[in-house]
């Protein structure tokens, strides 16, 4: 597992736990990559053994883009039965079918800080590294609508 890929893990499990929901393990989908043909693999898979859910939240709008795909290979209606959300919010995200509701980083202040960070470390700067929240916003679109 990718570090960004275990942090956005735990944000979920923290998440889950903050709203006084157990996070379940045997929700989770594992792929051997990141790639919509492997999320839609997985999804379809999971669907097919029985697996019940009304909602994902995906490592990636990639990831989520091969969700849509495999629910509604199965023949499930977004988001009617299955809810689905991404992140990064690229360029495809508004116009997949349905549209996805995205998690959309400020990539002006991630690269600005991450420019900061690098210029420390040229400077001289050798601690451990940090993490480092930028600021972000969910982006609404049909995949996921807000409650009426």
């Amino acid at each position: 597992m990718t570090e960004t890929s275990r942090q956005r893990l735990t944000g979920y499990q923290q998440a889950l736990e903050a709203a006084g929901l157990r996070p379940d393990p045997k929700l989770l989908i594992a792929t051997g990559s990141v790639s919509a043909n492997t999320s839609a693999a997985a999804v379809e898979a999971a669907l097919r053994g029985g697996m019940d859910l009304d909602a994902m939240v995906c490592r990636d709008d990639l990831a989520a883009i091969g969700a849509l795909r495999a629910v509604q290979v199965m023949g499930r209606r977004i988001p009617d039965d299955i809810a689905v959300t991404g992140w990064d919010n690229i360029d495809l995200t508004a116009t997949t079918f349905p549209s996805l509701t995205t998690v959309a980083p400020d990539l002006k202040a991630l690269t600005s800080r991450a420019l900061q960070l690098l210029v420390e470390r040229i400077d001289g700067y050798d601690g451990t590294g940090r993490h480092e929240v930028v600021p972000h916003m969910i982006v609404v679109r049909e995949s996921a609508p807000l409650p009426d």
